[in-house]
């Protein structure tokens, strides 16, 4: 794993698959959602859009070799920005 990379694991109560959100230091772009907030808006905008806010599964990659469905964090980092 990168050391410039944060992984979050989580499973919804509703399908109980096991997911996860990666994110980067060059996600947090001058035209993304997390530019230029403070921690504590970084951390409410990763779990409540980037995990709590409910996704289908097209919006994940196919499972991996360990079973973590993971989304592609530049997808709803941009969106909004």
């Amino acid at each position: 794993l990168d050391p410039d990379t944060v992984e979050f694991l989580y499973r919804q109560p509703w399908d109980g698959k096991l997911r996860g959100l990666r994110v980067t230091a060059t996600d947090i772009e001058p035209d993304s959602r997390l530019a230029g907030r403070s921690l504590d808006e970084i951390a409410f905008l990763l779990v409540y859009v980037g995990i709590l806010e409910p996704k289908a599964d097209d919006e994940f990659e196919p499972p991996d070799s360990n079973g973590i469905w993971w989304s592609t964090s530049r997808d709803w980092l941009l969106e909004g920005g």
